[in-house]
């Protein structure tokens, strides 16, 4: 592709950036770091070209990596709490503890400004469900995710964040429900941050939950 071209013209950067992505959902993970950071030499507040370098460095364990293009997606975006989640896993991977729970307050404290603004994001419901199972809020955790039932059964992201907030509660069975049901949305892209997502850490050693892997891997 053109270098020129693709510095001015837009729709080059996003075919660039959609290159990139199918390069991620084969594995092929070398290239598409390349197409990403490609598009962001040209456009460098391009936030999903920074949040799925994100997500490659912590596939590939290079969670510092990872932790500078999440700080650059929550300059890009300082109201949303997506980067902070994953701020929030990747210091938790690391052991910083301290950091993870600053990372959480900040779930929370964007988590509510947006569900003011929107009452009905599940996105944002199901992130501050597991955020809140997390500091121990069980009640506030259940009813956030009752909410997300009620307003979209079928979002695959926020069944998994459903999952995760379960697992936090030590309540398998819910979580697994919850996390056949998000695979069977094919949210396949996130089936790698699963393996490892600390979330879920109480039901890795579950054969139930190799098995789910299995049937769901491409």
């Amino acid at each position: 592709m053109n270098e020129k071209a693709l510095s001015l013209d837009p729709d080059l950067i996003e075919a660039q950036y959609g290159i990139g992505m199918i390069y991620f959902h084969q594995k092929r993970y070398e290239q598409a770091k390349k197409c990403f950071e490609k598009v962001i030499r040209y456009k460098k507040d391009f936030y999903p070209a920074y949040y799925w370098l994100g997500v490659m460095s912590n596939i590939l364990k290079d969670y510092d990596a990872g932790i500078n293009c999440y700080k650059v997606c929550a300059s890009i975006k300082p109201y949303s709490e997506e980067p902070w989640e994953w701020l929030r896993l990747t210091y938790q991977i690391k052991g910083d503890v301290k950091a993870a729970q600053e990372a959480e307050n900040k779930i929370i404290e964007l988590g509510a400004r947006k569900i003011e603004v929107n009452p009905n994001d599940v996105i944002t419901l199901s992130r501050m469900a597991e955020t809140y199972a997390r500091k121990g809020e069980s009640k506030k955790a259940l009813d956030a995710i009752k909410r997300v039932m009620e307003i979209d059964p079928n979002d695959g992201l926020a069944l998994h964040n459903c999952a995760g907030t379960y697992a936090l509660l030590g309540k398998k069975e819910d979580a697994f429900t919850f996390l056949e049901a998000a695979l069977e949305t094919g949210v396949m892209n996130i089936i790698e941050f699963i393996k490892t997502n600390p979330d879920l850490e109480s039901i890795h050693g579950d054969p139930r939950f190799r098995e789910l892997l299995s049937k769901y891997s491409v």
